[in-house]
């Protein structure tokens, strides 16, 4: 919808309708047509005009703030798993950390035995994910239940710096069940989310054992506007 059609006929209206000074001649004032009319008169129809422009500039003002996601981000779909690579073409790898790291037999995700130091991280290309509108992490997961992890957040000053520092939240809750899991960005402390550069999933709990598999799957940023999808 164009905001500018729709509002200028309503300026025009408080111009010209709405001040009845009955059939006067009009004078050109500041690009303004007013009514030859008192001084006072004058202001008023000023006033009028300085509202519907003022009504104006804050609508294309809160339009310039909206968010500009209108979906989630996929990150990772394990659908380029064997070449390290996520789905927006960054490296993605547990840098053969893992005891054993799959395909999970349901596709999409991938299957894996921790050790106690082991990771697995998915690289992005530094992301302005709070200005694009950007609000969570989310991942669907299968953990033995009562087990924990810790997920790290890197991020830089700005995306034009060098240097990364971390952030991490312990993800808990774990029922033994396949779940979806949403991070927000919010709960690591520190972190700039406007220039996000990688997520590690790391640190694991004590069912770090050689028989205990564990699921990763469906990695994506999770757009605030994008209502229902996580």
């Amino acid at each position: 919808m164009d905001v500018r059609a729709k509002l200028e006929p309503d300026a025009e209206h408080m111009l010209y309708q709405e001040v009845h000074f009955g059939t006067i001649p009009l004078v050109q004032l500041d690009h303004i047509i007013l009514p030859a009319v008192s001084v006072a008169q004058q202001s008023y129809v000023i006033m009028q005009f300085n509202l519907a422009y003022g009504l104006l500039v804050a609508v294309f003002a809160t339009g310039c703030t909206a968010t500009t996601c209108s979906s989630n981000l996929l990150i990772d779909d394990f659908a380029q798993f064997s070449s390290s690579l996520n789905a927006l073409g960054t490296r993605a790898s547990d840098d053969g950390s893992m005891t054993s790291l799959t395909l999970s037999p349901s596709g999409g995700g991938i299957s894996f035995v921790p050790e106690k130091m082991s990771y697995f991280y998915e690289t992005l290309p530094c992301m302005r994910a709070a200005a694009e509108g950007y609000d969570a992490v989310s991942f669907t997961m299968k953990a033995p239940r009562g087990a924990s992890f810790m997920l790290e957040i890197q991020t830089r000053e700005s995306c034009d710096a060098a240097e990364y520092r971390s952030a991490w939240y312990t993800v808990s809750g774990f029922t033994g069940e396949t779940q979806t899991i949403a991070v927000p960005l919010s709960v690591f402390e520190g972190a700039n989310t406007d220039a996000i550069t990688a997520f590690n999933w790391a640190t694991w709990s004590r069912w770090c054992k050689k028989s205990v598999q564990w699921e990763l799957g469906d990695i994506q940023l999770v757009c605030s506007g994008a209502a229902g999808d996580v």
